[in-house]
Order: C-alpha cells, then structure tokens, then sequence
C-alpha cells in the first residue's frame, strides 16, 4: 500500500480524482519515503466517494456504501460544494496516510 503524507499532496499528484479516496492507518514494515509511505499492511480510517465514482441507480449505491461502511469507517460523498456523511464509526489511528 502507497500513502501520501498528506491530502494536499494527493491533491497535487491528482489522484484524488480517482475513484475512492480516504485516510489510512499504516502498520506492519512502513518505509518513509519523500513524497509518503509505503506500508505492509492498511486500513482505512475514514472513505470519500466522489459523485462521480457513485453508480447510477439507488441500489447499486447503496449496496456500494454498504460495502465500504463494513470496514467500520466513516464513509463520505463529496463534490466541490459539499461533504454528505454517510455513517460509520471512526477506527483508533495508528499512522495515518491518504491514498486513492
């Protein structure tokens, strides 16, 4: 797992255009590097679904968010005017990252 070590430089490397997107807690073997953090294992701490990652119909979104607050994290709809929360609980932290 790749992490950035912060959003705005996600932002910068424009992958927060790319489908889901959060921040992470890191454990395992974690390796620093200049531009983040390469990490054994993962697990996400908070998600954010652009609209545009969103399905077409009710269901299908549904069944998408579901399937992402099952790991126990805050999950979120976001565009350029606004953050729609979508449920879940925030996990303990332990090396935060954000990736895409």
């Amino acid at each position: 797992m790749y992490a950035a070590k912060d959003f705005e430089h996600l932002r910068r490397t424009g992958y927060d255009r790319y489908g889901i997107h959060g921040e992470v807690c890191l454990w395992g073997t974690v390796m620093e590097h200049q531009l983040g953090w390469r990490a054994e294992f993962a697990y996400p701490k908070t998600l954010w679904l652009p609209l545009d990652a969103l399905p077409v119909t009710l269901k299908e979104i549904q069944c998408r968010i579901q399937s992402l607050l099952a790991y126990g994290c805050d999950v979120s709809i976001v565009d350029n005017a606004a953050t729609i929360p979508s449920g879940g609980k925030p996990r303990d932290s332990m090396r935060p990252g954000w990736i895409s």
